[in-house]
């Protein structure tokens, strides 16, 4: 009987580790379609409510298309000389607009660094001593050229660190800390967000630090 016990109870453990692991894998996969899902379906819905009044009937899908269209559109003529100087007299009077400018300059900025530069968005990954001494947190360089701090006579060099939340990486918070407090490492910016949505589940057998 005991032995049967002792064999019920492995085969339980094993399978709560399967099914543990099985949820790591599956859930930011179930939870990136299901994102995907609700972003195309609000995209789709902004032109497609209007566009129905058109075709009679709501297509799905429709919106969406025609909204690629567009904003492709936009880029083709961006590209001319006439469209780039309309553009920029454009984003010249938005600039000069009390309020909505700084806002529009923020979000300009941002959109041009995450669609521009892709990977280069993060500059690097590290490790910083955090939230106390002796623990560390896993974070990324969002800029390599350090901010200047003065600090009563020092002067100090200080860079903007993004540490994500886990599992879910698009929240976190943004440090500025010391250059000499930052160890960079020799990882991805992929294998740290693997590291980081599994919490820690999936990661490199070691981190080794490199310099900046």
């Amino acid at each position: 009987m005991a032995k049967n016990n002792n064999h019920f109870h492995h085969l339980l453990h094993k399978f709560k580790e399967q099914f543990v692991v099985g949820l790591v894998v599956i859930f930011p996969l179930a939870l990136t379609v299901y994102i995907i899902w609700l972003l195309f379906s609000k995209i789709d819905s902004i032109l497609g409510k209007y566009l129905s009044h058109i075709t009679g009937a709501y297509i799905y899908g429709l919106g969406f298309l025609v909204l690629v269209i567009i904003i492709w559109l936009v880029g083709v003529i961006s590209h001319s000389p006439i469209g780039r100087g309309v553009v920029r007299h454009v984003q010249v009077l938005i600039f000069k607009t009390p309020l909505f400018g700084e806002m529009f300059r923020g979000i300009e900025t941002i959109s041009s660094r995450v669609i521009r530069k892709h990977k280069g968005s993060f500059e690097q990954v590290v490790v910083v001593e955090y939230p106390k001494k002796d623990m560390y947190a896993l974070g990324f360089m969002t800029s390599a050229e350090a901010v200047k701090f003065r600090k009563a006579k020092s002067m100090l060099d200080m860079v903007p660190v993004f540490l994500p939340t886990t599992p879910n990486p698009t929240s976190g918070f943004l440090y500025f800390i010391e250059k000499k407090n930052i160890y960079p490492i020799d990882l991805s910016v992929e294998e740290a967000m693997e590291t980081i949505i599994s919490l820690g589940f999936v990661h490199p057998m070691q981190y080794k630090q490199k310099r900046i």
